[in-house]
């Protein structure tokens, strides 16, 4: 077996369903388990029993809680106390054989009563799984050693001296074997790195025996010294007889923890008899299997990842930690150094025992020893070193793990600063140091006080190591940004909104921990709920307002947002700057989203700030109405807008309505020479207007075409559209060559940043302040959408007024969360009609199927996949299609796990509220 290839070991138990009440093999499933896997029993518990809880971490109330709430966890309790009644029948089948008297039954009674209340207690106080265990094997081994003594009394029931005698010799002695398995089989339940099971071992065998042989010496050298009658042969004899009773206590102690039945059990079945089956390994003796280690070893240098995961294996459920641990560092020193970080970061991304890592760092033999020293020995020092040593560049990155780990982040940049010189050793010393600095900081003083090093800094760009830490190092960064600017800034809407950036920054780490590697995770976490907790606190001094008037509504709903009220887009702005200003040629764009997403807002602020060399004009397309001149009467429209703009008088109306398209060629012409501008810009906003012109008769196709002509004609001159489609839908003939000359600029939803800024500073003097939770609460409700961010606004605004000056009551000035859940009401849906309506109204346009896929979607919490939507839409033709518009469109989103949702929370109420029916 040594030389074959290692199997990948698949060592949990082969159970897909949970253990019954009725079956009675599932009793002796639970009675394996105890007596040779209990580790099962934390594996049952955690896949079926909703999570083990480590025995520190349990109490009599969470006990109590999980038996109550938790079925499996319920009925494992009672298959336990069951379970402690097996022996009697044990006990019967023996009295029926004549092995016992009748008197054997106070033993089973004794036996029976202590198990089933060291179950339920233990249960109770410490956990369902470890009570299980605790008391079968208690009342295993008390029968069975109460048996083999009182078996000796089969002939000898007529003397009641010695029946009482007899009976207390075996009451003794049962509880003494009884009290060591039930003590060291609960421990197996835990696995990992249970070292304690070889310290028992040693002083069984070591220690003890050399106290024995004290213990001889001292009590022969009393019985010289008080002048004993017996001549020294006794004396020595005595001293002989104490020795060899203590070391066969020890060696009888140490049985039911090295448990040599499970060794040679499993060593023989798996050497010989089923050679590539894992199920018959040894789980629970700590004797170290022969050949093991070296299998180990080389599974790992032949294939790294299989060779962690039999690790992984190995201290989950079995007690042959010496062997894994001695592998992994003889491999490890092999390893090249520019591996060397990487390779044991592997280690750390999810080991069962941490004291893996720890065992990297410190000769296990030397940690062992002084264990078992300091168990022999309470109270001796001891000269053997068992700190994290740094002598090696192995030791060196397990020890930066370990103290990561620990939270100890001073040692963690102590021991990285070892390997900075090999790969990855310089950026994981830069994040123990950020995170060391980071750490000391406890008070707003001290975190306004930090600054990054800019040996730090570099990192942070593009992390090729621990990106997600190096997220948070830069979101800690910003955090002492905005801090700062909170101490330094007199504007109240400056400091509450760099305020609520801080504690967005904090919160987003802490929601999303679960990101964060292992090793950092605890310490980057305790340092963003300190830097929280500490912000906070000074969020009441940020400063109230004395408002003695009703507030004037700053929220715009409805109409485009103008001048410093807008923004949020700087990333659209900076991109037609690009187009309009810094490009040589105007470049025609159109600009697409969906509904009330912003575009009008943009191209009117666009044609304000765009530039003195370039002259933009907005037009709203959706003024034409119905037309009955054609292509004349669109031209005429978009003349008197330009000339309204550039001051410049447009030709007659009979021109336009004869020769429409030459006069406007020669109008533009006259005005690109006339006006003081390098450039014009037309901006036609709800573009789609002509499409329903075109598709109504009552524009010609051509008309796309004839508008291509124009913005190829001169330079100078370039075209903006705006409308609900995107490029992709605007498939019919006359609008693809069209748009194969024009930049598409999509307009989505606003970020969280933008979100909480329109909110918090919708103007200079804006006297209301939100709290950080109200903020996050909005951006969940709208996910950026702007109409339904202004409109929440709008209307805490009014509820403030109302509250404060309509119903003469006081409040302080900050919004909350109880302020957003009294607006959100039906009120608030029927003014927001106009986006709620509009997003079903769309979908009943284009692919069929929308808005059943809406409505579906709506009453359902995290989703459905594209197979589950179309088995409850069978109906629906070309289902795929409707997806992919409705994703389009912003309407729905997909998740991780590859299922749909709707993606504006308050679009989801509205569908299970206030929609129309959809159709079938």
């Amino acid at each position: 077996m040594s030389n074959s290839p290692m199997p990948r070991l698949d060592l949990a138990p082969k159970l897909n369903r949970t253990v019954s009440l009725w079956k009675p093999l599932d009793y002796l499933r639970l009675l394996y388990w105890i007596l040779y896997f209990p580790q099962a029993l934390r594996w049952y518990v955690d896949t079926y029993g909703g999570g083990y809880t480590v025995e520190s971490e349990m109490n009599i109330p969470i006990g109590w809680q999980l038996i109550k709430k938790n079925v499996v966890q319920r009925h494992l309790l009672i298959q336990g106390i069951i379970l402690n009644f097996f022996p009697i029948i044990i006990c019967i089948v023996l009295q029926r054989l004549n092995f016992v008297s009748n008197i054997f039954w106070i033993s089973i009674a004794i036996g029976v009563m202590a198990s089933v209340i060291g179950c339920i207690a233990r249960s109770i106080a410490r956990g369902v799984a470890l009570g299980v265990v605790f008391s079968s094997s208690f009342n295993i081994a008390y029968i069975i050693a109460f048996g083999f003594f009182f078996s000796l009394d089969s002939g000898n029931s007529e003397s009641t001296d010695f029946l009482l005698l007899n009976i207390l010799i075996s009451v003794l002695l049962s509880f003494v074997v009884a009290g060591y398995f039930a003590e060291n089989m609960p421990g197996m339940v835990v696995g990992g790195i249970a070292e304690s099971s070889v310290i028992k071992i040693f002083n069984s065998l070591i220690i003890i025996p050399l106290w024995g042989l004290t213990l001889g010496f001292l009590a022969s050298a009393v019985y010289i010294i008080i002048g004993g009658a017996y001549p020294v042969y006794f004396t020595i004899m005595f001293s002989l007889v104490t020795m060899f009773l203590v070391a066969a206590f020890s060696i009888f102690r140490s049985f039911p923890i090295a448990r040599f039945d499970d060794y040679i059990i499993g060593y023989l079945s798996n050497r010989y008899i089923i050679r590539s089956a894992n199920i018959c390994f040894p789980h629970i003796t700590p004797l170290r299997l022969v050949f093991f280690e070296h299998q180990l070893r080389q599974c790992l240098a032949q294939n790294w990842e299989l060779g962690l995961h039999n690790i992984q294996e190995t201290l989950r459920y079995t007690y042959q930690f010496i062997p894994a641990i001695n592998a992994l560092n003889g491999i490890l020193a092999k390893i090249p150094s520019d591996q060397l970080i990487y390779r044991i970061a592997q280690i750390t991304e999810n080991p069962f025992d941490w004291k893996l890592v720890y065992y990297l760092t410190v000769p296990i033999n030397e940690e062992l020893r002084k264990k078992g020293l300091r168990l022999a020995f309470p109270g001796g020092t001891y000269e053997i070193n068992t700190t994290p040593r740094l002598d090696t560049f192995v030791q060196a990155t397990a020890a930066g793990f370990w103290y990561l780990y620990r939270e100890d982040s001073p040692h963690a940049a102590q021991a990285f600063e070892v390997v900075r010189d090999i790969a990855h050793g310089e950026e994981m010393y830069q994040l123990a140091t950020s995170l060391n600095l980071y750490n000391g900081a406890k008070t707003v003083d001290a975190i306004v006080s930090l600054s990054l090093p800019a040996s730090t800094l570099r990192f942070a760009p593009s992390p090729i190591f621990h990106g997600k830490t190096w997220e948070a190092i830069q979101s800690f960064y910003k955090t002492i940004e905005d801090t700062q600017l909170v101490q330094r800034s007199v504007a109240k809407a400056t400091r509450s909104l760099a305020l609520n950036r801080a504690i967005g920054y904090l919160t987003q780490i802490i929601q999303t921990q679960n990101q964060l590697p292992i090793a950092e995770r605890a310490l980057v976490v305790s340092i963003a709920q300190t830097w929280k907790e500490a912000i906070e606190s000074v969020a009441l001094d940020v400063g109230q307002t004395e408002i003695l008037e009703p507030i004037r509504n700053p929220y715009i709903i409805g109409d485009p947002v103008l001048g410093e009220q807008f923004t949020g887009r700087d990333d659209i702005m900076r991109q037609l700057e690009e187009l309009w200003i810094t490009n040589q040629t105007l470049q025609s764009i159109v600009i697409y989203g969906h509904r009330r997403m912003g575009k009008t807002s943009i191209l009117r602020n666009a044609t304000a700030n765009i530039g003195s060399q370039t002259q933009v004009i907005y037009i709203n397309l959706q003024n034409l109405g119905s037309i009955d001149q054609g292509v004349g009467e669109v031209l005429l429209a978009i003349s008197d807008e330009i000339s309204d703009a550039v001051g410049i008088a447009p030709p007659t109306d009979d021109a336009f309505l004869q020769l429409p398209q030459r006069t406007f060629e020669r109008y533009l012409k006259h005005i690109l020479t006339e006006m003081p501008h390098s450039g014009l810009i037309i901006a036609l906003d709800e573009f789609e207007t002509l499409e329903t012109l075109i598709q109504s008769g009552q524009l010609s196709p051509a008309f796309l075409g004839y508008l291509r002509g124009l913005v190829q004609k001169d330079p100078r001159l370039a075209f903006a559209f705006a409308g609900l489609h995107t490029l992709e839908e605007m498939t019919a003939d006359y609008f693809q060559p069209f748009f194969a000359s024009v930049i598409p600029i999509r307009v989505s939803f606003l970020n969280r940043d933008a979100t909480f800024q329109i909110l918090a500073t919708p103007s200079d003097d804006f006297p209301l302040d939100y709290h950080p939770d109200a903020l996050q609460t909005i951006y969940d409700l709208t996910y950026g959408q702007p109409y339904l961010t202004q409109l929440i606004g709008f209307y805490l605004v009014r509820h403030y007024n109302d509250y404060v000056f309509e119903q003469g009551r006081q409040r302080d000035n900050l919004i909350t969360v109880d302020d957003i859940n009294a607006i959100i009401n039906e009120q608030f849906f029927q003014r927001g009609r106009y986006y709620f309506d509009g997003v079903w109204r769309q979908a009943s346009e284009g692919a069929p199927g929308q808005q059943q896929v809406m409505q579906l979607l709506a009453f359902v919490d995290d989703g459905l996949t594209t197979n589950e939507l179309a088995a409850q839409c069978p109906d629906v033709v070309g289902l795929g299609e409707a997806i992919a518009t409705l994703e389009r469109h912003d309407v729905i989103k997909q998740n991780e796990n590859e299922a749909w949702s709707i993606t504006v929370d308050l679009l989801k109420t509205w569908l299970q509220n206030y929609a129309p029916k959809a159709p079938k």
